[in-house]
This record gives structure tokens, sequence and C-alpha cells, in this order.
């Protein structure tokens, strides 16, 4: 018996054995970060292998993330509701502070506005935690990992989200 207004006890976890969000490249790039072997369904795609790019600059990933965004959405192969750029960092602390548009291409901070199709998500990996995104581009990725600002764990959580397209944009 539950109190109105509560949620009822739902039970232990039911752990999930077999990736079904990500293709085969994405899993296995996931798994090499824990250094682990991730179960995926045969007939999971492969997909395009993820790319990790090495940029020095803010301006380098502006452009490089413009050009994505370009490539992507404005010659028509998805949608803005496809699409997400997470970093570890809030936008105004990330390579992309003060930008409200790439590529002529709006970014939301909004899930809302996002899934409704008003621009392309700029998310922390850590308020992208249990969503998904056909194409994720993860900037801002620090040479060397830190637990306590952006750790293995949350490299691999924010590769995770990904479902068909990774990019992963490294600072230099």
């Amino acid at each position: 018996v539950h109190q109105r207004g509560s949620i009822p006890a739902l039970g232990p976890p039911f752990k999930l054995p077999t990736n079904c969000r990500n293709t085969k490249s994405i899993a296995e790039r996931c798994g090499a970060i824990l250094g682990v072997s991730i179960p995926i369904r045969e007939d999971a795609p492969m997909g395009h292998e993820p790319e990790i790019i090495q940029l020095a600059s803010s301006e380098e990933v502006i452009n490089r993330v413009s050009n994505l965004l370009d490539e992507w959405i404005s010659k028509g192969r998805l949608r803005n509701s496809q699409v997400a750029i997470l970093s570890p960092t809030q936008k105004e602390h990330s390579s992309l502070n003060g930008r409200s548009t790439l590529s002529n291409i709006k970014l939301v901070s909004d899930t809302t506005a996002w899934r409704d199709g008003d621009g392309v998500l700029f998310s922390t990996v850590k308020s992208f935690k249990g969503l998904e995104a056909d194409a994720l581009v993860l900037i801002d990725v620090p040479g060397e990992f830190n637990e306590s600002y952006f750790g293995q764990t949350d490299y691999y959580v924010a590769c995770s989200r990904a479902k068909h397209i990774l990019v992963v944009l490294k600072n230099g």
C-alpha cells in the first residue's frame, strides 16, 4: 500500500546484460574505456567508428562542431532532436561559451525544446545521464582523467549516450 502521490516500491534494479543502445563500434569504444568487453546484440549494426580528435583551442572546437552540425543537420541527414553536444562543464565554462548558435543552428539547454526540434541540445555529461542521442559530440574532454572533475566513468557514461555517431573532441 502506498500513499497518494508517493512512488510505490519497484523492487531491486533489473540488470540488462546486453547493450541494446549503441552500434557495435560505439559499444566496443565504451568497453575499451573501462577495459571490459560489453556484450552487444549480434544483429546490432557495426556503425561508424567513433572519432577521437585532439584539438588545441576553443576556436578549433567551435569550428569542428560547426562543421559537424552543418554536415549532419544542414545537409539534411539528421534533425536537431537527434543531435546533442555534451561537455564536462556548463556552457559558460566550455569551449562554446557565449555561443547561442553554431552553423545557423540554435543551441538549447532544455530537453523539451530539444525533443521538439527547437535546436541542438547542449548539456553537461552528468545532466544527460539516462538520455541518448543518435549523434553526439563530446567536447572539452581533458587529456588526463580526474575523478573529482571528469573521470573514466564520466567518459564512459558520455560516450555510451551516443546511439549511432560519436565524435570526441579532446583538449590538446
